[in-house]
């Protein structure tokens, strides 16, 4: 969590976030840095994360790999991603196969 905090997320916040996502509290500090990193990879810039974990706190549940995949299937379809990702960040939280059913050029 203290990546989180570090990101500028307030106690209350995060408190929201735990509450929102009862399984973010058992997530390791390993997996929620591998989560950022990810999205930095991708173009996110603090802000941008900022607001995809508050809408999607979820976004933690998914395995990173799946994370990744995920991400570098859209980025075939939609560049930059950074657009698509933070409007639509629930995207973030379906597995590949999903992702693979969603039309993306409905979401752009």
């Amino acid at each position: 969590m203290n990546s989180l905090i570090k990101l500028g997320f307030s106690i209350e916040e995060m408190q929201m976030l735990m509450d929102t996502n009862v399984l973010l509290k058992n997530i390791g500090e390993n997996q929620i840095q591998k989560h950022l990193s990810i999205l930095e990879k991708y173009g996110c810039l603090e802000k941008d994360i900022i607001n995809i974990i508050t809408c999607n706190p979820f976004y933690f549940n998914n395995d990173s790999k799946e994370v990744e995949s995920v991400l570098k299937y859209i980025s075939k379809i939609v560049y930059p991603i950074k657009s698509l990702i933070n409007t639509n960040p629930f995207i973030l939280k379906k597995t590949l196969e999903e992702v693979k059913e969603l039309d993306i050029n409905e979401l752009i």
